[in-house]
């Protein structure tokens, strides 16, 4: 799967100026052209308007550590036709993500737009397939298997349903990740994962 996060389509240029419109139309057909190559792609969904344009492209989405508390990230995570991942918080903490699961595998019902642009109340019927993303913290990486089952604990016991996945990229803010050790951090944290469990 390609991963794709925070494309600029929405960034400020060099001479100050936004061209939002373009950025979206190149993002969209950048989308079309991968999932036209039978790609996947997975991409962070920063804010609640783009996914309108870009959703039938993505196969994976992820609401990040400082959205997650987001009300709205939620909502749309529970109208969403792809699985979600919500990652932990800043401090590693995991209770704000899987509150976020709970509450996103319901239904909502909220302010939204048409596919024409036009204010329209939203329902859901919520999103069974979201998940919490271990992607470390302030305090350095979260994937040790003492992170591992305390994050199994706390989503046990908040849903049965909410699937647990991990993220040995690195992050900002992840002090203690050096590029060298992600695959000995990848082999350990699939060794966390897979014996049995889901």
């Amino acid at each position: 799967m390609l991963r794709l996060e925070r494309l600029a389509y929405s960034r400020q240029l060099l001479d100050g100026t936004f061209h939002i419109n373009k950025g979206l139309r190149v993002t969209r057909e950048l989308y079309c052209a991968i999932t036209a190559l039978g790609l996947p792609i997975g991409a962070e969904l920063l804010d609640t308007i783009s996914p309108q344009y870009l959703a039938d492209c993505v196969s994976w989405g992820a609401i990040g550590a400082r959205t997650t508390e987001s009300q709205l990230h939620r909502e749309l995570a529970s109208g969403t036709s792809c699985p979600v991942g919500f990652k932990n918080g800043t401090d590693g903490s995991v209770q704000v993500a899987t509150d976020a699961m709970l509450s996103a595998s319901r239904p909502h019902a909220f302010m939204g737009m048409t596919q024409n642009g036009l204010a329209a109340i939203v329902k859901t019927r919520g999103n069974e397939h979201v998940h919490l993303i271990l992607r470390g913290s302030s305090k350095g990486p979260n994937y040790a298997s003492e992170h591992v089952q305390s994050a199994k604990s706390v989503r046990r016991a908040r849903s049965s349903r909410a699937h647990l996945a991990g993220d040995a990229q690195g992050h900002d803010g992840d002090e203690g990740v050096d590029d060298r050790l992600l695959t000995w951090q990848q082999r350990e944290e699939v060794s966390e994962f897979c014996p049995g469990t889901r």
